[in-house]
């Protein structure tokens, strides 16, 4: 099949969605973009939270059992496992929701309104990177140069964000600060935002690295494009690894939470030194992950090229 376009302001709406369309179940025919857009993230929240009840119940099933109470642990555990049974049939209805308010969306980016398409793009920007297979798929070539720039822009924003097969974002930083840094350009706490670009170990300007060596602790802060539900955080150390003692992630009113504390087993580099998030701490939504090192641990310069955080929108 080939890839679907935009071929003009009369035919904006790309093939092969066409067909898929006609399929969905949830019908919004008539109301305002702005409206279709509120309605999919209401309805994702929604199922977010009755996929979290559907986990408690079957956690206090578990422990009910444990515990001896098996007609509670019963109820408990028949009552989550419908609930799971539900959300999954809902998260099917919206994919195919998805596809409805992208298309409308992506319909909007040509319209001849300015309002119109500056609501189309805010409005696909909230849907997040859900949309990025679909804004994939789209024939960048056939589409006129106004609207191609602004999907390109879009793209251009979720640069630094990936889906796994799991549904989980795969972030890396897009800004980061530091205690201090070796210079302003180079080792600077920027070499340390994007992904990995330091491929060998060694002393190499392309990774963050302190003022000076073995002074103590100093600390790497990194701010990610969206805010999530955190399950790990991954460290590409490439030069004398083995100094973080600390992983902290900062929530939405700038509190710091502590992920994980110890000695870091990194020996060799470069290498990426993973930690997973403790399950009460999944549920703290963060963007900005704060690292803390040792350097008196490990000898020399303790470099950090790039950092990933994982988790769930």
């Amino acid at each position: 099949m080939k890839n679907p376009s935009i071929t003009s302001r009369k035919k904006q709406i790309p093939r092969n969605f066409i067909f898929l369309l006609l399929s969905i179940t949830f019908t919004f025919a008539g109301e305002p973009s702005q409206d279709l857009t509120k309605k999919y993230l209401a309805q994702k929240d929604s199922i977010k939270v009755q996929s979290e009840k559907a986990k408690d119940l079957i956690s206090k099933a578990h422990n009910d059992f444990d515990a001896g109470f098996y007609k509670k642990a019963e109820v408990n555990h028949r009552n989550g496992r419908a609930l799971e049974q539900d959300a999954k049939v809902l998260e099917q209805q919206l994919a195919r929701q998805l596809l409805h308010v992208f298309t409308n969306q992506i319909k909007n980016l040509s319209n001849e309104n300015f309002e119109i398409r500056r609501s189309a793009s805010n409005n696909l920007q909230k849907l997040g990177p859900e949309i990025l297979p679909l804004l994939h798929e789209l024939n960048l070539k056939d589409i006129d140069p106004e609207t191609n720039a602004r999907i390109k822009g879009l793209l251009a924003s979720f640069k630094n964000i990936e889906i796994d097969k799991q549904g989980r974002f795969l972030q890396w930083a897009k800004t980061a600060t530091a205690s201090s840094q070796y210079t302003h350009l180079d080792w600077s706490a920027k070499q340390s935002t994007g992904k990995p670009d330091t491929h060998q170990a060694g002393d190499l300007k392309t990774a963050w690295a302190s003022k000076a060596t073995d002074a103590g602790k100093e600390w790497l802060e990194l701010t990610f494009g969206r805010a999530i539900y955190p399950v790990a955080v991954r460290i590409h150390e490439t030069y004398n690894p083995g100094a973080v003692i600390k992983v902290e992630s900062r929530d939405e009113k700038g509190k710091l939470h502590t992920l994980w504390e110890g000695k870091d087993p990194t020996r060799l580099a470069p290498t990426f030194f993973e930690i997973v998030v403790p399950k009460d701490l999944t549920k703290i939504k963060t963007s900005i992950i704060r690292i803390t090192l040792d350097t008196k641990a490990v000898a020399g310069w303790n470099e950090i090229d790039a950092v990933q955080l994982i988790g769930l929108p």
